[in-house]
C-alpha cells in the first residue's frame, strides 16, 4: 500500500470535503490510501497572484509535516504552487495537479 499526501490549498472545515480529492484517488487506485489536509486561512484557495505568495509558506509548512506521514505528496493545485521548493528540500516525490495533468 502507498501511502500519498494530498495537500488541499484551500482551507475546508469539512472533513469529507477536505478528503474528497484523496476518495477520487483511492477509488481508482485501490492500492494508494490518501492523507488529505489542507492550508488554513484560505477559504477561497489561490485565486490569484497574491493569494498565491501568501499561500506558499502555509503550503510548504503543511507539506513538510506531511511528508513525515506518507510515502509521496501531491499539491491538489493546477499552479503546482510549492511544488518545486518541496520537491527539492523533502526526500519524498512531489507532484503538482497541473504537471501530473499535462504529462
Amino acid at each position: 500500500m502507498v501511502e500519498l499526501g494530498v495537500l488541499r490549498v484551500l482551507t475546508l472545515d469539512d472533513p469529507e470535503e477536505v478528503a474528497r480529492h484523496g476518495r477520487l484517488v483511492e477509488r481508482h487506485y485501490p492500492h494508494v490510501s490518501t492523507l488529505s489536509r489542507c492550508i488554513p486561512d484560505h477559504p477561497d484557495g489561490i485565486p490569484n497572484a497574491a493569494a498565491e505568495v501568501d499561500a506558499l509558506p502555509y503550503i510548504e509548512a503543511l507539506g513538510r509535516e506531511m511528508a513525515t506521514e506518507v510515502d509521496a505528496l501531491c499539491i491538489s493545485c493546477a499552479l503546482d504552487p510549492g511544488v518545486e521548493a518541496l520537491g527539492e528540500a523533502l526526500d519524498i516525490p512531489v507532484v503538482g495537479a497541473g504537471a501530473s495533468v499535462a504529462a
